[in-house]
């Protein structure tokens, strides 16, 4: 927080200093009595003095945060369209908690390169075309959460939920470029990834499956090179014309996953996969037309 410093000069009199925007200003004609200064509290500089801004509910279009320590603050409501948040400390705070938008934080274009949100209430939060590269989100809640686009290369994801189960609740993260993100044991439960980009992702113990009914997550065309899928959870998702090449799926559980056209080239752990495909009395879908499956 930027703020003017006090300093009292001669008997009775307070001056605010710095006060830049108080230089050569004239108080009105000769011998009127000039304006009261403002109170110190009340004057702020620099984009630091944005900091205290962000409360419910505030717009701050734009606005420079950088390197803000905003932990555990509460920014229900509030406008951080295209805001500078990089750098900036967020843990523990609220961004929303419900799926009707309308109340939770808008952070669409926002920069948040290496913020630390861990643990923070993303539910429902507006985060399409966000820069999240490199940031903290374990352990978030990003049910609801809108991710169009956005970039989460190399971000911390573990344990995160991205879902509570179903498509309507499911986190949107339609063309999320995701690569070398860490989402081990994430709960991607009903999030949508169509076309999400997650080459050299880690989803080791992720759950992506809801249950042997259906209901998985949309990896439509997902890129999942090198991915490693160790236990991961893939009952009933959608792997249609995905990109598993050299992937890892040791133990990976996919019954009923559609893997139709998928791209299965050097993937490792096949064997123990094919044991399992039976898991739920349900098939495997459209393995005949994926391409290079590995040898029984």
């Amino acid at each position: 927080m930027v703020v003017a410093a006090i300093a009292m000069m001669g008997a009775g009199t307070v001056h605010a200093e710095p006060y830049p925007h108080h230089e050569g200003i004239e108080y009105g004609p000769e011998g009127a009595e000039p304006e009261p200064e403002p109170n110190a509290e009340e004057i702020e500089y620099g984009p630091e003095s944005q900091c205290r801004r962000a409360l419910p509910g505030e717009r701050l279009v734009g606005a420079d945060l950088a390197g803000c320590d905003l932990t555990g603050v509460n920014l229900l409501g509030a406008d951080l369209s295209g805001a500078d948040l990089s750098g900036a400390n967020l843990s523990g705070a609220v961004l929303g908690q419900t799926c009707y938008r309308w109340s939770n934080a808008k952070l669409n274009g926002a920069n948040l390169v290496g913020a630390d949100l861990s643990g923070a209430n993303l539910t429902g939060a507006d985060l399409r075309y966000a820069n999240l590269s490199g940031a903290d989100l374990s352990g978030v809640n990003l049910s609801c959460a809108t991710l169009l686009e956005a970039d989460l290369s190399g971000a911390d994801l573990s344990g995160a939920v991205f879902g509570q189960g179903n498509a309507r609740s499911g986190a949107n993260l339609i063309r999320a470029t995701l690569i070398g993100a860490n989402l081990t044991g994430a709960d991607l439960r009903g999030a949508n990834l169509l076309e999400a980009n997650l080459t050299n992702a880690d989803l080791s113990g992720a759950v992506l499956g809801q249950s042997f009914y259906g209901g998985g997550a949309n990896l439509i065309r997902a890129t999942l090179i090198g991915a490693n899928l160790t236990g991961a959870y893939l009952i009933g998702a959608s792997l249609l014309e995905a990109n598993l090449t050299g992937a890892n799926l040791n133990l990976a559980n996919l019954g009923g996953a559609n893997l139709i056209r998928a791209n299965l080239y050097g993937v490792t752990g096949w064997d123990t996969v094919w044991r399992q495909r039976f898991t739920g009395y349900r098939l495997i879908i459209g393995l005949d037309t994926a391409i290079n499956v590995p040898a029984d």
